[in-house]
Order: structure tokens, then C-alpha cells, then sequence
């Protein structure tokens, strides 16, 4: 109980906010942080710094995973990157009535011999907001709240619903699952819920087979820092 009272104070800090913040994540940009930059929309608790319109989440020190792994069995890590960081926050953080941000990651992911992806190769940044919900929902009614996204949603329990977008001629263009190019940058968005109150939202940026393009990345996200 007493880890909860932080979020149930900041909640009547926000006693008449909208959804608008939890929206803005479905967009799998850095819509959400520009959002809580704006005069008026600052979330109290939430650990930010605000530079050029943009918020920007205070992180904890980089995780280096593919030296972590070397350290365990030597060899491990060939031909592996994989850099993981996570928010500061340390008590979910209210952002409107109804929901509550308890973590956001990130994390880059290159491999260079792989036996399964196209030519060895495949490179994956991630990164995903870890949410805590007041009341019970599925998880076909939280991607309704974006109801211009057209979600693709597996039918078994535990399940994800997902949306996917692939890079083509210089825009995304949302597609079918089934019309996926491994070579093709690609942007997918993964709603998932782990218990009755507990959802996530995760964007990856992909492609197998070679390199993603120089800067996409960063157009999507301006203050990735886990490769530079």
C-alpha cells in the first residue's frame, strides 16, 4: 500500500487531464515527448529535462548486455551489440486519472552472424513504455484508444495486438503482417498486458539482412544516445 500512495496523490494532481499523453505514445515517435514539453502539460514527478520543444526522460547509466554475456561464457558476444537503458522513475508517475508510467526502455540490438537472418545480419532499436492502469481493461480496449491505428490482434489469452509499418520510398506506410520485407526497414508497435492493470507499448525498429539507414533512428527518436 505504501508504494502506491505517490501515484494516488499524483492522481488528484491531474483530477481533470485527458488521455492525450497516453495517446501520443501510439504514434511510436517523439510525439509523447514533445506532448508533455508544451506550456501546461508538464507531468509533476516525472524525472525530465526540457530542451528545443522536446522533453527528454532521465535515464540510468547504460547497460553494455553483450559484455555482460562475454563476461559469463567467453565468446558469447561475437559479433553481438546490445545496449539496454531504463528510465529513472522509481514509482509509477501519474499521467492522467486513468493511467500511470512505471518504467521507459530502450535498447539497441546488431548482429553480425547470425544462422537464421539474411545474411547473417539483423539491427533492432526498441523502445517501450511500461504502464499501470486504475481499473480493468482488455487489451482490445486500450489499442481502442487509438482507434485510427489499426491494430492486429492474436486471439489466444496473453496475447499482442500489433501494428506494422514498413519504410517505402521515403515515408511509412502502415501494411498487413503478411506483406513484410525482411530487408525493408520496418516499425512495429506491440501492445501487451502482463496482468489485469499492468500494459506495455513497444516500438522496434528493424531490419534484417543489413544496416538500418544512417539517422533513422534519430528522426524517430532526437536524444537516442545508445550507439553514438
Amino acid at each position: 500500500m505504501k508504494k502506491l500512495l505517490p501515484f494516488l496523490m499524483l492522481l488528484s494532481l491531474h483530477a481533470h487531464a485527458d488521455d492525450e499523453a497516453l495517446r501520443q505514445m501510439f504514434n511510436c515517435d517523439g510525439s509523447f515527448f514533445r506532448y508533455i514539453a508544451q506550456p501546461g502539460k508538464a507531468v509533476p514527478g516525472l524525472p525530465v529535462t526540457v530542451e528545443n520543444g522536446r522533453a527528454a526522460l532521465r535515464m540510468q547509466p547504460i547497460r553494455d548486455q553483450a559484455r555482460e554475456m562475454e563476461e559469463d561464457v567467453s565468446g558469447a558476444s561475437e559479433g553481438l551489440t546490445s545496449l539496454l537503458r531504463h528510465s529513472a522513475i522509481e514509482q509509477p508517475v501519474a499521467l492522467t486519472p486513468q493511467w500511470a508510467l512505471r518504467n521507459y526502455v530502450e535498447e539497441h540490438f546488431h548482429l553480425t552472424n547470425s544462422p537464421t537472418d539474411v545474411n547473417g545480419v539483423s539491427e533492432t532499436y526498441s523502445w517501450g513504455f511500461r504502464l499501470l492502469g486504475q481499473k480493468d481493461m482488455t487489451l482490445k480496449q486500450f489499442v481502442a484508444q487509438r482507434p485510427d491505428l489499426k491494430f492486429t490482434c492474436s486471439k489466444e489469452k496473453g496475447g499482442v495486438c500489433a501494428l506494422y509499418r514498413q519504410w517505402d520510398k521515403g515515408a511509412w506506410k502502415t501494411i498487413k503482417p503478411s506483406q513484410q520485407y525482411a530487408d525493408l526497414p520496418r516499425l512495429l508497435l506491440i501492445a501487451s498486458k502482463s496482468d489485469p492493470k499492468h500494459f506495455s507499448l513497444d516500438c522496434s525498429l528493424l531490419v534484417e539482412g543489413e544496416r538500418l539507414p544512417p539517422g533513422l533512428i534519430k528522426a524517430l527518436q532526437p536524444d537516442w544516445a545508445l550507439n553514438f
